[in-house]
């Protein structure tokens, strides 16, 4: 899965950075705990990444002789952090994920309803049924050609 770099837009310093981030909305959740929410687009860009940042860590006195190491921001620049693999604007990491976006984009023009129904009544409906089997059949082999490049068995 992939993770994210949130920062302040013009800036290359890393604001937040989140390992397997899953975005729901303006919300950023992932596995190493943390959570973002209500990231503003006009303040902030997100980078999807399949690199790891570094932490800056230092050293904090916090009594006499007693020092506690803590983060304070990142070394990795943006800049240096490669760009996720996308396909149809969402990013992917696996096979799974490519059929994942596809089918979502067939529920954007096609209800799991009206799927129901145009296979019910495919003797009836002629036309819409052999659009809707073009439309499928065009981004089940977009899908297929895009897994077998990027993530061959």
């Amino acid at each position: 899965m992939a993770n994210c770099a949130i920062y302040i837009k013009g800036s290359d310093e890393i604001t937040y950075f989140i390992r397997d981030c899953i975005q729901d909305g303006r919300n950023f959740r992932g596995a190493n705990g943390q959570s973002v929410t209500g990231v503003k687009e006009y303040l902030f860009d997100v980078k999807w990444t399949d690199d790891i940042a570094d932490p800056n860590m230092i050293l904090k006195e916090i009594t006499p002789c007693r020092f506690v190491s803590v983060q304070d921001g990142w070394k990795t620049p943006v800049s240096a952090l490669s760009d996720s693999l996308r396909y149809m604007d969402q990013v992917v990491s696996n096979r799974e994920d490519v059929d994942t976006v596809t089918k979502a984009k067939i529920r954007e023009r096609y209800s799991r309803e009206d799927e129901l129904k145009l296979h019910r009544l495919r003797d009836v409906m002629i036309d819409e049924w052999k659009e809707y089997a073009q439309y499928v059949e065009e981004l089940r082999l977009q899908g297929k050609a895009f897994r077998d490049k990027y993530f061959p068995k």
